[in-house]
């Protein structure tokens, strides 16, 4: 009797044991399962935020390419010049062009920062972009027009920062920056190139016979 105890006891224990075991086993392949499917979401992440930036550099550079195609034609170049140094003589029809353009570049440039604060656009691509907005800005036209349409668009105080610095600069003449640099490297070119021809036809001095 009592060895029929004993042995039903054993069982019993010896049950509850398989069953803890069993619960402790599905328990670690429940833990690997989910350690394997955040790896996989994890990486699915990654992998749709590295396209996506890829579609928005790509948008971008089509962007880019577009506004350069359109500056680029004999009609608009000129006139770009010219009203962003403030050209009393443009027509109205002449300035409201202008400003269409350039309001088109300001509302580009607050998208780039947005993507930039977003973490989709990386910090030298966003500099980029501010040091080339900064720079028109110093033109009187340019900056007219700056003013007039950021006052008309949604309010962004860290917009307004990234550009503070940039209106507080004085005035200057753009185009004639853009002639002197050109002129000045110009010379550069020319002069290298000079030298280069001297040097190649003086007569070789070296290792002479004496």
């Amino acid at each position: 009797m009592v060895r029929s105890a004993l042995s039903w006891q054993k069982q019993r224990n010896n049950g509850s044991m398989n069953l803890e075991a069993v619960y402790f086993i599905s328990q670690v392949i429940a833990a690997v399962a989910l350690v394997g499917s955040l790896v996989f979401v994890g990486i699915q992440i990654r992998q749709v935020s590295q396209q996506q930036r890829r579609d928005v550099k790509r948008a971008r550079e089509v962007q880019i390419l577009e506004m350069m195609a359109q500056l680029s034609k004999p009609d608009l170049g000129p006139l770009f010049l010219r009203a962003s140094q403030g050209d009393p003589s443009l027509s109205d029809y002449e300035l409201a062009r202008y400003h269409i353009v350039v309001t088109s570049i300001i509302f580009a440039t607050r998208l780039r920062f947005e993507e930039f604060r977003e973490g989709i656009l990386p910090k030298p691509e966003w500099e980029k972009f501010r040091a080339n907005i900064g720079f028109w800005l110093a033109a009187p036209g340019f900056r007219a027009v700056y003013l007039v349409s950021h006052a008309n668009m949604r309010p962004d105080p860290d917009f307004d920062d990234e550009f503070a610095a940039a209106l507080a600069q004085p005035i200057s003449d753009r185009p004639a920056w853009y002639a002197s640099a050109y002129r000045e490297k110009l010379a550069a070119i020319l002069t290298e190139a000079e030298e280069a021809e001297e040097a190649a036809r003086a007569p070789a001095t070296e290792n002479e016979p004496l």
